[in-house]
């Protein structure tokens, strides 16, 4: 369809409005391009990190209010945070400046919680971290002399043993101590956590699954993530309205925040809404 020139975004918005036409249009806020389209374009499809501000006009085939399960403002695992509650999540805490698992426990981005270290079906490559602690537990593996980044690396890549947990001596010539926990209670597990200075404990998390988003689909039941749909079956699994989808946390987001006031705003995008959506 038609590309211009707008001011703004809302403008853009506007005068897709204007156009029978035009059912989504993107707005581009460093040129200043206007793009309408005759189709509809799920949250999904523009990333947020692509500073491209986009939207649509409601019709039968897609749900134009935010989930009721993700809180607005909210905090999730990984997310910045100042205060425990601003974190969300059962078993989790403020940590480090972010929202993290509580001591002994890692994520399950399947099920999008905070599990018992031992209980993943298999570990991924990302980990909890918790500063000023060490553990004491049996030791599988142990380097000197190695860099926090080589320990992580030793961990991820163990062939010999499954390695849940590492505990790292920051201080110059310290050293990289691997652990097996496969068969030991959680009681013996939390009771070899001890205070330690310059210290630093990561708890490795449950392997990320494949995403399912824009993955063809018949039923939400094919879409893995909690917070997709199958838009228009048979369709492609998407983000619901108003998120889009984080490659680093693995799920569908709000980018920050909501305001409404005719038209709602996640960062960087932006959605126009009529005043009675068909649902």
């Amino acid at each position: 369809m038609e590309t211009s020139q707008q001011r703004s975004s809302v403008a853009c918005a506007t005068r897709c409005q204007r156009n029978t036409s035009c059912l989504s249009f993107t707005f581009h806020p460093m040129n200043y391009v206007c793009r309408m389209n005759a189709h509809e374009i799920p949250m999904a499809d523009v990333s947020c990190s692509l500073k491209i501000e986009y939207g649509y006009w409601s019709t039968s085939t897609l749900n134009t209010t935010a989930p009721t399960n993700l809180p607005l403002n909210a905090s999730y695992n990984g997310d910045r945070c100042t205060v425990n509650t601003d974190c969300v999540e059962p078993l989790s805490e403020c940590r480090l400046g972010k929202c993290q698992c509580l001591e002994a426990y890692v994520y399950n981005y399947t099920s999008h919680s905070c599990v018992f270290i031992t209980a993943c079906s298999s570990y991924g490559t990302t980990f909890q971290t918790i500063g000023e602690r060490e553990y004491r537990g049996m030791i599988v593996d142990e380097v000197f002399d190695i860099s926090e980044g080589d320990c992580v690396s030793r961990c991820i890549t163990a062939t010999t043993y499954l390695c849940h947990l590492i505990s790292y001596d920051q201080k110059v010539g310290g050293g990289c101590l691997l652990f097996d926990l496969q068969g030991l209670s959680q009681n013996a597990i939390l009771a070899d956590y001890d205070p330690e200075a310059e210290n630093i404990v990561y708890q490795r998390d449950c392997a990320v699954p494949a995403s399912t988003i824009q993955n063809q689909c018949m039923s939400d039941n094919e879409c893995i993530d909690r917070n997709s749909a199958c838009f228009t079956p048979p369709g492609h699994c998407s983000c619901h309205i108003g998120l889009s989808y984080d490659d680093d946390k693995h799920a569908c987001v709000h980018c920050k925040y909501y305001t409404v006031y005719h038209l709602t705003f996640c960062f960087l995008a932006i959605i126009y809404v009529t005043p009675n959506p068909v649902t």
